[in-house]
């Protein structure tokens, strides 16, 4: 679960990611939220597809950290996806090692076959969306029942005020609240400032200005190191010279 789980998550709180992190552009069409297993279904499906508008969407995104979090990495879904879109068409196919990674969401493939069985609990405006099933992905045939592991992926969904359901990450099991904690909040900070490396490179395979994904791959990488040695440096030079930080607005 490595990759929301882990990826799905990082950041900082200034106003200049805030401005690295906006997304792009609104789902073109908004998931079905009409009820607390439509939003945790959405939710997921959307970490398989790696759908980062569609990401977005499904979330509760009141809590500051959260939106930061969830927007780094729903703008490295559609950078990736872009990246490779325009490498495939520009060299056929192109080895994984040669671009960046989808997110391989192999525990949330299983969670979604399980959630049509999930056991829900409504409290008011706030709902609890347990799958079932999930012992059957550490049973091997002929082997008694793995424990039920739907608990350890149990997400907590919110009323909006627009009538439809959100997940909440902060309220749901610690399988996503680990996400969430201050150590990861690094990772999501390097994604907002190497996303726009991955978009100008991805328009630029376009454009046919590489001969070969090498190339491209090369040409990236030199790239997203370049603004993450600048932004450490930055990092540096604010814990040095507090004083001269940028202040949130």
């Amino acid at each position: 679960m490595k990759r929301f789980l882990p990826t799905f998550l990082f950041f900082v709180l200034s106003s200049d990611l805030h401005a690295q992190t906006a997304p792009a552009t609104a789902p073109a069409t908004q998931p079905a939220l009409s009820t607390p297993l439509a939003a945790a279904t959405a939710y997921t499906q959307a970490l398989v597809d790696n759908d980062g508008p569609a990401l977005l969407a499904a979330i509760d995104l009141s809590d500051e950290t959260v939106k930061i979090i969830v927007t780094a990495q729903a703008n490295r879904f559609t950078a990736t996806r872009h990246y490779r879109d325009a490498a495939q068409k520009a060299f056929g196919n192109v080895p994984d090692n040669l671009q960046p990674q989808s997110f391989e969401a192999q525990i949330q493939k299983i969670i979604l076959t399980d959630l049509p069985h999930a056991d829900i609990a409504e409290h008011g405006a706030t709902a609890t969306v347990t799958p079932r099933g999930m012992g059957g992905m550490a049973t091997n045939p002929g082997e008694p029942p793995a424990p039920d592991w739907g608990p350890m992926f149990q997400m907590t969904t919110t009323l909006q005020k627009d009538n439809t359901w959100r997940v909440r990450l902060q309220d749901s099991a610690q399988m996503y609240k680990m996400n969430l904690d201050p150590s990861s909040r690094i990772q999501a900070e390097i994604e907002a400032v190497t996303n726009p490396e991955i978009e100008t490179t991805a328009a630029d395979i376009a454009q046919n200005k590489f001969k070969t994904p090498e190339e491209a791959w090369q040409t990236l990488r030199t790239r997203m190191q370049k603004v993450e040695d600048a932004w450490k440096q930055n990092m540096m030079q604010q814990r040095q010279n507090p004083a001269t930080s940028p202040q949130p607005r």
